[in-house]
């Protein structure tokens, strides 16, 4: 697997379309198809801000170590709708979203009870 391949596939796996990944890391989205596509490679400063980004180690990203180190591999059909989703919010309903899903899970560990569309469990 190519850095290129790694690249596509760390994206995808967050549902992320390159438009959205080259302005976050603050590159052209032809510079990041270039890199998906294996026709350039990132340079040193690219390649931290990429790593930095997913929040994966270099020695992945460049093929010396199979671990991710994070979640993109991992991550299930449901939690990628749930990316998609959330990726398309603005950032207000971002933000918003965040709060609300910290305060489920501080009610979670303080209660020890899951909430339910229809209740707590």
């Amino acid at each position: 697997m190519t850095i290129g391949d790694r690249l596509r596939e760390l994206r995808e796996n967050l549902g992320l379309m390159q438009i959205t990944v080259s302005k976050k890391i603050g590159i052209s989205n032809k510079v990041l198809s270039n890199y998906e596509n294996n026709v350039s490679i990132p340079d040193l400063q690219t390649l931290i801000l990429i790593c930095k980004f997913y929040n994966i180690s270099s020695d992945y990203l460049l093929g010396l170590d199979k671990k991710e180190n994070n979640m993109g591999a991992q991550v299930t059909e449901d939690e990628k709708k749930i990316l998609n989703y959330y990726n398309r919010l603005n950032e207000e309903n971002k933000d918003a979203t965040k709060g609300y899903m910290i305060n489920l899970y501080r009610e979670q560990q303080n209660t020890g009870t899951a909430i339910t569309k229809k209740g707590i469990i």
